[in-house]
């Protein structure tokens, strides 16, 4: 009987375990047992390369990018809010008079900017910015600068229900991501002269925006809202909660046909896929979607730090290969 009360215990406790680990990665994920088996050609393409291991590893010391963190204002139902935001500075910036390319980094359902980056308060880094630091020093892409704020107002908001955040995720894409953006171009050597919206446009062929899960679905609506600002977008493991047709308005309106690139992912074993191939299906029966300006893959894990790690590794690359 004792052993069998010690077994029940240890059950419990995984369950426990897997439950918190869930919550973690919290995302508009679908039950695992109700995915479809997929053709290999119905799931397109997986990474043709896969990372190295020593990517999980710290890069040397004076190749390590640092972080910081910079504050800005934003309001949000008639209420202002003071907001923070890490950045991601390459290794050699401070002595080098280059320009940088910007990558604007969105977490997911309860998530926040130190599950990319490394918190100014906290010693651990985190695997995304190692394989980054990697990235750079291997000449694999062009040293880029990182911004990851969050979407929450204020994180009291944060509810049990990831759903709940749609709204702060197209608010975010549509409207706050423009109080942000001036405030990086005058305080860093980005290609924006200035923090101007016209200075930002003329910019976009070096700004991107990408996010993981509901980070994801708030990159969808960059794009339909703010196309003009960004050439290349990242979702990650989350599906256009907007509509095709909207997509196609924000290319027709910026009359940026073939002028953009979006690269499309999911963890193999993510219970996303099915929306995410769902999303990508209904985009590319508009005549501004095709296999080349909306590239679809799957990357190694589910919806989880090893999923989007890889994601990165690979779309980064099609971004800003170093020259």
């Amino acid at each position: 009987m004792k052993k069998i009360v010690l077994l029940l215990l240890g059950i419990v406790a995984v369950l426990v375990i897997a439950g918190g680990l869930f919550l973690f990665f919290g995302s508009p994920n679908e039950p695992q047992n109700s995915e479809p088996q997929e053709t290999e050609t119905e799931r397109e393409s997986r990474v043709d390369e896969a990372m190295p291991e020593d990517y999980q590893n710290m890069a040397k010391k004076s190749k390590q990018g640092t972080v910081e963190a910079i504050t800005y204002e934003t309001d949000f139902e008639n209420k202002s809010y003071e907001k923070r935001a890490l950045v991601y500075v390459p290794a050699g910036y401070q002595e080098s008079h280059d320009k940088y390319n910007v990558l604007y980094l969105i977490h997911g359902w309860s998530m926040g900017p130190e599950d990319f980056l490394q918190d100014t308060s906290n010693d651990e880094t985190p695997r995304w910015q190692r394989m980054l630091d990697h990235l750079i020093v291997d000449e694999k892409i062009a040293p880029v600068i990182v911004v990851a704020p969050t979407y929450y107002p204020d994180r009291e908001m944060i509810t049990n229900s990831w759903n709940d955040d749609d709204p702060l995720n197209e608010r975010f894409a549509e409207s706050e991501i423009l109080d942000l953006m001036p405030l990086v171009a005058q305080n860093y050597r980005t290609y924006a002269k200035s923090g101007d919206a016209d200075d930002l446009k003329k910019a976009r062929d070096h700004q991107a925006f990408g996010g993981f899960s509901m980070g994801g679905i708030t990159t969808w609506y960059a794009f339909q809202h703010n196309l003009a600002y960004f050439r290349y977008f990242m979702p990650m493991a989350g599906p256009n909660y907007g509509t095709a047709e909207a997509m196609t308005a924000a290319v027709t309106e910026n009359n940026f046909e073939d002028d953009f690139l979006i690269r499309a992912s999911v963890g193999e074993r993510d219970g996303t896929k099915s929306s995410m191939a769902q999303s990508i299906k209904e985009l590319r029966e508009e005549p501004d979607f095709n296999e080349q300006n909306l590239v679809y893959f799957e990357a190694l894990g589910g919806h989880d730090e090893e999923s989007f790690v890889a994601q990165s590794f690979s779309t980064l690359q099609a971004f800003w290969k170093k020259k």
